[in-house]
């Protein structure tokens, strides 16, 4: 059924890496995990590591269970970590992650769960393209983004000078100060998670498991499923900022006929060359990277 799997997980701007992969053969499950460390509060990888644990456990267990197991897990290791109840640590300080995982049955069909801004594409034989999941983080991204990349401006206009053109560290130093400026606006957005204004996400909480996305899906003409975390999403070029250019589609078209290794190489680049984020607005250099993408016989 399966001709081939490939995979990318790579560290982002920093050494410690918030996603995690799940590449569980045994059950046929996979997964894309990107965590999200708490605003002065847990690493992203504490959530994003469990969730791995609990879908690479051998059991007769469906996905939803193992997703709502790992969500229980989460909640008494961040009760642990931090030395009092769930309910009463603010939203904004807990470790959490987006999630896109399947599970195929056979030849027949794949389940699948989702969570944030992590995404299920599908190619057919004919090369038509499915988009299974939402983005809902996006909208709240952009308008953060939006925000800190005017501010940059107006200091490359200030400056007079190309803002890329500055000793890296000088620039990034730059992005964070912007950021920190808008810190308010971010910890607002943040603690819009589980909630009909933001976006569902695992965060260890009984009200993250009302916002599972999931759904079963037959196996008709597959020929690609492709697994992403929003670090391989293709960025939009600041002149293309407000059209209907799609990055999710601009990846999985790239994925889908040159490799998921041709996808990491051609964001990568372009963080490379644009690390004050000027040329492609976004709120950090790098992100971290995972994908997978099975391809059917």
């Amino acid at each position: 059924m399966i001709h081939s799997i490939d995979f990318i997980h790579k560290n982002g701007s920093h050494s410690q890496n918030e996603d995690a992969c799940v590449i569980n053969r045994e059950n046929r499950i996979f997964a894309a995990i990107d965590g999200a460390t708490g605003f002065g509060g847990l690493s992203g990888d504490v959530a994003s590591n469990i969730i791995k644990q609990s879908l690479e456990n051998i059991s007769e267990h469906s996905l939803r269970e193992k997703v709502r197991e790992g969500n229980k897990k989460l909640r008494l290791k961040t009760e642990e970590l931090m030395n009092l109840s769930l309910a009463n640590l603010p939203k904004h300080e807990r470790s959490t992650c987006s999630l896109a995982a399947i599970q195929l049955n056979d030849s027949q069909y794949f389940e699948y769960v989702s969570y944030g801004d992590c995404m299920i594409i599908l190619q057919y034989k004919d090369h038509s393209i499915r988009i299974v999941t939402h983005d809902h983080v996006d909208i709240l991204d952009t308008q953060a983004i939006t925000i800190v990349h005017r501010m940059l401006l107006d200091e490359q206009a200030e400056k007079g000078i190309d803002l890329n053109q500055l000793p890296e560290m000088e620039s990034l130093s730059l992005l964070q100060e912007k950021k920190n400026k808008i810190k308010t606006f971010l910890l607002e957005n943040r603690n819009k998670l589980n909630t009909y204004e933001g976006y569902g996400i695992i965060d260890g909480s009984e009200e993250g498991l009302k916002f599972m996305e999931y759904g079963v899906i037959p196996l008709i003409n597959i020929k690609h499923i492709l697994l992403l975390t929003d670090g391989l999403k293709m960025h939009t070029h600041q002149q293309d900022t407000g059209t209907q250019k799609n990055g999710w589609e601009q990846s999985a078209a790239i994925a889908f006929n040159h490799g998921i290794n041709e996808l990491y190489k051609q964001i990568s680049q372009i963080e490379k060359e644009d690390p004050a984020c000027i040329q492609y607005p976004r709120l950090k250099k790098h992100d971290d990277k995972t994908g997978i993408l099975l391809t059917f016989k």
